[in-house]
């Protein structure tokens, strides 16, 4: 597959229609987890990748995230005092800590998802006809089948 980062071969018309994707699904994710009341957070992030990569180091927590080894130690300090995280030493290097979420890190996961699902569901159910909900679940079908054909890569 060609290089997708490139814009050489794509129309002007299927840019625009690709920006307002971009932010209308940016926008939906903002809204639906202010109005789920879910909003992200560094924490909630952390654990997120934990829950979906596996135990991790420090060091490859504050390189997902971009931050400095020493703010992913505070990030993971407050988490292993909410019990949310688990540290435990490193086998292969004892100065080092390897982090791995814990069954309520995972419930509160789950209890963000559906509090954030929930949401959607009244939202469809007040807003949409029988018509437009189909017309979401065709959409849904589109876009899975197009992410399908994208490359894979660590973060998917």
């Amino acid at each position: 597959m060609s290089d997708l980062r490139s814009t050489q071969s794509v129309s002007k018309e299927m840019l625009s229609i690709a920006d307002r994707l971009r932010q209308l699904i940016s926008r939906w994710v903002r809204i639906t987890r202010d109005q789920a009341g879910t909003p992200t957070s560094v924490q909630v992030e952390t654990l997120r990748i934990l829950n979906n990569e596996g135990p991790a180091s420090i060091a490859a927590l504050a390189q997902q995230r971009a931050v400095k080894h020493q703010s992913m130690r505070v990030v993971v300090e407050q988490l292993a005092i909410e019990g949310t995280i688990v540290k435990s030493a490193d086998p292969t290097d004892r100065r080092n800590q390897i982090v791995s979420i814990t069954g309520k890190g995972r419930s509160l996961l789950r209890q963000e998802r559906r509090a954030r699902a929930l949401w959607i569901a009244q939202l469809l159910q007040q807003s949409c006809t029988s018509d437009e909900v189909a017309q979401v679940i065709a959409a849904m079908d589109t876009l899975e089948r197009i992410l399908a054909k994208a490359p894979k890569n660590s973060s998917s």
